[in-house]
């Protein structure tokens, strides 16, 4: 006999896959079994559809499409209590005590319950793309328990193509605890650039409603980590300082770009031009050492060996727990409730002496030793997770150019032409200040380490090559692993103590 292609497919398949024949090829399955299963079916479908019915009646659908304007009943109804079942015994609600708080402490036992109001300024869809990954970096906090309030000012009405494209990202439908709401607030565009001061009368007028105060440009992207880490960290100040003290400070950001390399398409052929492509604190290049040029130390005794604040307070956004603003709207001098014009140059007001209004608006004003005074600080040892990802990743290149930071003297490249996008293919600056770079600096003023009850509670690396085993790595590979599984053995033993040694190799 011959056997067919089918037959060979045939019998290659399990046995369950095949289909029972009788003699005559027609099914075996008994007619009275077809019945029965329809009508299971028909059943089934009938069950679903009244537990569907009884579903939607009760839980009723809102959109972000339904708000252009932020309610009354939106910011002045109470959040939803969560019910007892819901939260969990180590979730406890509101703000947390100092002394059960730490900057170690799981994100999620943080942030359940806290009331968070965030204000974003996006004057228009230019950077569409920066505030989309900003959203989502505010949904996921809504993800960790936290009752999130988000409120766009914008001078661009939005289509109800966005607002629904929006909604499938952003639709907070479940009941698992926590929640997540946009309101798009659209304004006159004759406000230009103090689109920024909408965001200080929010907050004032809904002060007693909501426990933490995110204000930002819309380029941005905060994830639920910084954000429980501030609260981490303000407790912590309180414990070291007192109540009354701690208002004179603030837990700070640094904002961080990549140093792509310039005028490079990345695509297959050049995707490896992105090697030694790395975080850079690019507002932060003003020379070297770090610790002289860039950040400073704390002079209060009591926090000058865990936090230190940067030269360049500039941030782009600020957060704030409602008792700090209310303690800076009675501070003399300060007036924080107030959105004030930037302040301008003796003979030429129209020009601004300490940054334009948006820098005014998030950092000069609060920061500024002339007017609210309160210091900025940076935790040591958490440092990496107060670092804010500047979306658009362009301003890196400024660096080094005539009349930018770094960009003075013999060694000043040509300025950046507007019109025309960067007049030459030079790299980026060595003048830019890398990440790894500035935490060598950090380590050597703070040698703090990464014990938990007496061990090294850190980051793990197994070495599961085969001693027997010939690798083909490149560059000495055998030798390179070796080396670097010591180092990381001495690095445990000491509780995660960097040494000058390991200063020497990266990545």
């Amino acid at each position: 006999t011959t056997t067919t292609t089918t037959d060979m497919i045939m019998s290659r398949r399990p046995e369950l896959n095949r289909r029972p024949r009788g003699s005559s090829g027609t099914s075996s399955i008994p007619t009275t079994l077809y019945i029965y299963s329809f009508m299971a079916f028909l059943l089934g479908v009938a069950t679903c559809s009244t537990i569907f019915g009884m579903y939607m009646a009760h839980h009723k659908i809102v959109d972000i499409s339904e708000a252009t304007t932020v309610s009354a009943e939106f910011l002045n109804a109470a959040p939803p209590a969560l019910s007892s079942t819901e939260v969990k015994k180590n979730h406890p609600p509101g703000a947390t005590d100092a002394s059960t708080l730490s900057s170690d402490t799981n994100t999620h036992a943080i942030m359940a319950n806290q009331r968070v109001l965030v204000a974003i300024a996006a004057f228009n869809f230019d950077q569409l793309n920066s505030l989309e990954e900003s959203l989502e970096g505010f949904r996921a906090l809504g993800e960790t328990g936290a009752i999130v309030e988000v409120v766009i000012h914008t001078t661009e009405p939005y289509s109800v193509s966005l607002i629904d494209l929006l909604n499938t990202r952003m639709y907070y439908g479940h009941d698992g605890g926590g929640s997540f709401k946009i309101r798009i607030i659209v304004v006159c565009p004759d406000v230009r650039l103090h689109l920024v001061d909408f965001h200080r009368s929010l907050f004032y007028e809904h002060l007693e409603k909501f426990d933490l105060f995110i204000y930002l440009e819309d380029d941005m992207r905060v994830n639920p980590t910084l954000v429980a880490n501030y609260l981490a960290e303000t407790e912590r100040v309180k414990k070291l300082v007192g109540a009354k003290d701690a208002t004179n400070y603030n837990i700070g950001i640094t904002r961080y770009e990549y140093n792509f390399p310039f005028d490079i398409i990345i695509d297959d052929n050049t995707r490896l031009q992105t090697a030694n492509a790395t975080r850079v604190y690019w507002e932060h290049s003003q020379g070297r050492p770090m610790f002289e040029k860039v950040a400073d130390e704390i002079e209060n005794p009591l926090l000058s060996n865990e936090y230190f604040t940067m030269r360049n307070n500039h941030q782009g956004m600020f957060l704030a727990t409602k008792e700090l603003l209310r303690a800076w709207k009675a501070k003399a001098g300060c007036e924080f409730h107030v959105a004030t014009n930037r302040p301008g140059l003796k003979n030429k007001p129209s020009q601004p002496a300490e940054g334009t209004q948006r820098v005014w608006m998030s950092s000069v004003m609060l920061y500024g030793r002339k007017h609210c005074g309160v210091t900025q600080l940076l935790p040591a040892k958490s440092f990496g997770k107060m670092n804010v990802h500047h979306i658009p990743n362009k301003n890196y290149r400024r660096v080094g150019r005539k009349g930018r930071m770094g960009g003075y003297g013999k060694d000043a490249r040509e300025a950046l032409d507007w019109d025309n996008g960067p007049v030459s293919k030079i790299g980026p600056s060595s003048a830019l200040v890398r990440a790894i770079e500035f935490h060598y600096d950090m380590r050597k003023n703070f040698p703090f380490d990464f014990k938990k009850n007496g061990r090294y509670a850190g980051i793990e690396m197994i070495n599961s090559v085969d001693p027997n085993q010939r690798c083909r790595g490149k560059d000495n590979f055998g030798e390179r692993l070796l080396q670097r599984m010591s180092a990381y053995e001495r690095y445990v033993k000491s509780g995660g103590i960097l040494t000058a040694a390991d200063m020497t190799q990266y990545p």
